[in-house]
């Protein structure tokens, strides 16, 4: 009987405890997140936890910016709400916890998340951090696998303080019971935040009166049954509206986790297959072109008082206010828009510009730059940062006519016209000797900000030059169009002066070389730097005279393996670190490229953009930094690890340079000028919009024809106007074209010798689809193979300076380190009848390696050397 008893009362027992447990389990339950499965994503980055390496997640209201590690701080615009956000971890047996920087192990990146896997013999933890893409707040969601009970601890220092310069006083943080989660606010419970988890429980306490000094902390119980069903919630909400529209936005992340996830990987599947992308033969070349487009996606940001707008870079704060340039600012922004306008994402292009509009000046100038916290200071009255920059107001003119062309939005030209004509007055009111440029005396800083360039008083910059220059034709055109006759032919004028102006006073004949800048009372700044090239973006420089300077530009003096030096290595103002007298700027790496396209320069062009290409998967994983050493393969401590200007120049290089791709919706035209690289075969656009138009091209050479599929959506308008296309194909020098059929049918075709390169020309009405086929006898073409440096590492790839044909000798103009050996493709069914300077080391049907060697010389250093084939033509 006593047998019979102890087994009832065990039995009894059981139940009682599993009941117990189940209460447990279901207390455990609330506010967690069912697991689903994370989206796979074609683009996804990803590797090892590099300490110190910059990573983050952001939506247009808020951002987590912080390392791989797993070290954060977060960012409701225009609030910082804490930094030092880090996980954890106690498990029984240990005597205190283990922070998260010591077990981070794995980093995986997509557009819309960030996932850092913390591995223990014990339990992995899998940390997804998104910023849901409208919403004051951030999200993190905790996969977490263990076998026994763990204790999670989540530390942070609390700030709520605005970005720079503006600030608040009165801060304090408080446990909420009820929410699970810690309230931050100040003394008018009018700017706050809060930061919990459903199943959390307070661990520290600070004074009632102000935030504490050491880290906030709260803790998460982890019964490892719950975990294998549900991730764990952390939510950050913030806001300027008060305490309890916080608490409203903390509640809707909270219970929205699901659909907020899926609505960020619908965003950003939007733009990579709805807006433009590009197929090449190059896979790093397209995941860099894919990624650039999120990172400047992701500078479009949200201020509740400022609005809408393009920031410049994003980067950690540490202690301060400064999260890297995350501030409106107007050049960035404009730079910006052309890469915007080119992908096709042309409401956010608008937005941008508005912005820019709204905070012009009284007298045309327009922002350089504008602080998130704005709203609580006299910025544009009390700083100096405002209008500091000459360069901003023709940008702008240019920026909106871009806009206008490729989107055909006659609506906002209207709107905007008045503000056009302000910045264009504004401009010609710093032009004060009649030669028609603007000057840097009377605008400001430009090309230089500080440094040795700027000490010398310069009178104006070819970069303002340049910019300004190409602003009187988009004034002169936009004129047209509103009906101005009086004002486009006076901005027509001015501009054939700078022109001249720019080609004559900026020229050194004996130098043979463009100034970087003329000097006050005459004379000429005769540096070599990158700057010279953003004229011949625009055309605006005579080809002889531009050809000797594109030479000093892709020669080693100003050429490394990761991009173009801001100045050159034999200046006497050189230095590598330098800001601007020697650091290596991938936005001008992107001017450099444009230029080397526009002026038939393949081969350094498509050098100069596989620089910035690789930028992309070196440091911060998606992103390309703002600026390198001049003499080492490393990014500056001081760099901005997402900077935008730097993606922004990449994809314009691409689009606008590589592929030659410019849409007029106005005018009804597309044009078409690829210089494909000498190994491409095939090349895929994908989504090229033009107003409501779509286009898709698809490109495949053959030995002795180019066959180019051309086909136009249908318009969301439905409007069937016809458009032109003007198709301009590049080939190898000697290449002779022999006819040109657009479906089916023979057509007049103009074969354009460049010096360079000789372009196959047509003009042709395209419909919904149209096969063009070019039949030529090829040419020959050579390209560099790729040596791709290591972190670290000095500059010591092959530089091509330039190639020529001279009857049937083709020679190549090229520069190495002393006593080193490169090797060169060639894509020519031509005979060699002899090559001097270098051996043929490989021979397969049409393409051909030769291998050349450099002198030897006592030092390392680049010397040049000219190879010469002889054809068979």
């Amino acid at each position: 009987m006593k047998i019979l008893l102890l087994i009832l009362l065990f039995f009894i027992g059981i139940c009682l405890s599993s009941n117990n447990m189940a209460r447990e389990l279901n207390n455990n339950e609330k506010g967690l997140i069912p697991k689903f499965a994370f989206k796979e994503n074609e683009i996804e980055l990803s590797r090892n936890v590099q300490q110190a390496k910059y990573c983050e997640s952001i939506g247009r209201r808020a951002a987590i910016l912080g390392y791989e590690q797993g070290i954060f701080e977060v960012w409701v615009y225009p609030l910082k709400i804490l930094h030092d956000l880090q996980l954890s971890f106690n498990i029984r047996g240990l005597t205190q916890p283990i922070k998260g920087s010591q077990l981070a192990e794995y980093i995986a990146v997509k557009p819309e998340a960030t996932t850092i896997t913390y591995a223990h013999a014990s339990f992995t933890v899998k940390q997804t951090i998104f910023v849901p893409i409208d919403k004051q707040g951030a999200i993190i969601l905790l996969d977490i696998d263990c076998y026994e009970p763990l204790t999670l601890f989540v530390n942070f220092f609390a700030d709520l303080k605005p970005m720079w310069p503006a600030g608040l006083g009165g801060q304090f943080s408080y446990w909420d019971d009820a929410a699970h989660a810690f309230v931050i606010s100040e003394s008018r419970w009018k700017f706050g935040a809060m930061i919990g988890s459903p199943i959390a429980v307070q661990y520290s306490s600070g004074p009632a009166h102000r935030l504490p000094d050491n880290p906030t902390q709260f803790k998460i119980e982890i019964d490892p049954k719950v975990a294998y069903q549900y991730f764990v919630p952390i939510v950050i909400a913030g806001g300027v509206d008060g305490m309890e529209k916080v608490r409203e936005t903390y509640e809707e992340l909270l219970t929205s986790v699901t659909e907020l996830y899926q609505e960020n990987v619908s965003y950003y599947r939007r733009l990579r297959e709805e807006l433009l992308s590009v197929e090449t033969p190059n896979k790093e070349l397209n995941l860099a072109f894919e990624w650039s487009k999120v990172a400047i996606d992701k500078g479009f940001a949200c201020n509740p008082w400022l609005g809408c707008g393009m920031v410049a870079g994003f980067g950690t704060s540490g202690r301060s206010e400064r999260p890297g340039f995350a501030w409106f600012f107007g050049g960035d922004a404009c730079m910006s828009c052309w890469a915007i306008n080119s992908y096709g994402d042309f409401n956010i292009a608008r937005q941008a510009l508005t912005l820019l509009r709204n905070n012009q000046r009284n007298d045309g100038k327009v922002m350089h730059e504008l602080s998130q916290s704005a709203g609580l200071i006299k910025w544009f009255e009390e700083y100096p940062y405002g209008y500091y920059h000459a360069d901003t107001s023709p940008y702008y003119i240019l920026a909106m006519y871009d806009y206008y062309l490729v989107s055909g939005d006659l609506k906002f030209l209207k709107e905007s016209w008045k503000s056009i004509k302000r910045a264009y007055q504004y401009c010609l009111s710093t032009e004060t000797d009649g030669d028609g440029l603007m000057e840097n005396t009377k605008a400001g800083v430009a090309a230089s900000e500080l440094g040795k360039l700027r000490g010398k008083r310069v009178l104006v910059d070819i970069y303002l030059a340049g910019v300004w220059t190409q602003a009187l034709k988009a004034i002169a055109d936009m004129a047209t169009v509103m009906g101005e006759a009086k004002l486009r032919a006076q901005s027509l004028e001015l501009y054939e002066k700078a022109c001249s102006t720019i080609n004559e006073k900026f020229w050194d004949p004996n130098k043979k070389m463009f100034a970087f800048g003329i000097l006050q009372g005459g004379g000429r700044v005769n540096e070599v730097t990158p700057w010279q090239a953003v004229p011949m973006v625009f055309d605006l420089l005579e080809p002889q005279k531009a050809s000797h300077m594109l030479n000093r530009i892709a020669s080693s003096e100003i050429s490394t393996d990761w991009g173009v030096r801001y100045l050159s290595n034999k200046s006497k103002f050189y230095e590598p670190l330098h800001y601007n007298q020697g650091a290596v700027w991938p936005f001008l790496t992107g001017f450099v490229a444009w230029a080397e396209y526009r002026y038939h320069r393949g081969i350094a062009g498509f050098t100069h953009l596989m620089n910035i290409a690789r930028l992309t998967f070196v440091d911060a994983l998606g992103f390309a930094t703002e600026l390198l050493s001049g003499d080492l393969y490393k990014s500056i401590d001081t760099a901005v690890p997402h900077q935008l200007f730097s993606s922004a120049m990449f994809v314009t290089a691409v689009v606008r340079g590589l592929l030659g791709l410019k849409g007029n919706a106005v005018e009804r035209v597309v044009k078409f000028a690829p210089h494909l690289p000498a190994k491409w075969n095939e090349l895929n656009i994908s989504n090229f919009w033009v107003g409501d138009d779509r286009f898709n091209f698809k490109l495949k050479r053959q030995s002795n024809k180019l066959t180019l599929l051309a086909v136009r959506s249908a318009s969301i308008k439905k409007d069937n106007s016809q458009y032109q296309l003007q198709f301009s194909q590049a080939f190898g020098l000697g290449t002779k074209i022999i006819g040109v059929l657009v479906n089916g049918k023979r057509v007049k075709f103009q074969s354009i010798p460049t010096g360079h390169d000789i372009h196959c020309q047509i003009n042709i009405p395209i419909n919904k689809e149209t096969i063009v086929e070019i039949e030529f006898n090829p040419g020959i073409e050579a390209e560099p193979l790729e040596r791709q440096p290591k972190i670290g590492d000095r500059t010591s790839s092959l530089k091509i300076i330039d190639t020529a044909l001279d009857g049937n000798e083709f020679r190549v103009t090229a520069e190495g380190i002393s006593g080193s050996s490169y090797r060169l493709g060639l894509r020519t069914s031509f005979p060699v009848l002899s090559i001097s300077g270098a051996q043929i080391v490989s021979d397969t049907n049409s393409y051909k390696e030769i291998e050349m060697t450099f002198p030897k010389k006592n030092s390392r250093e680049y010397v040049k050397k000219i190879v010469k084939i002889k054809l068979k033509l």
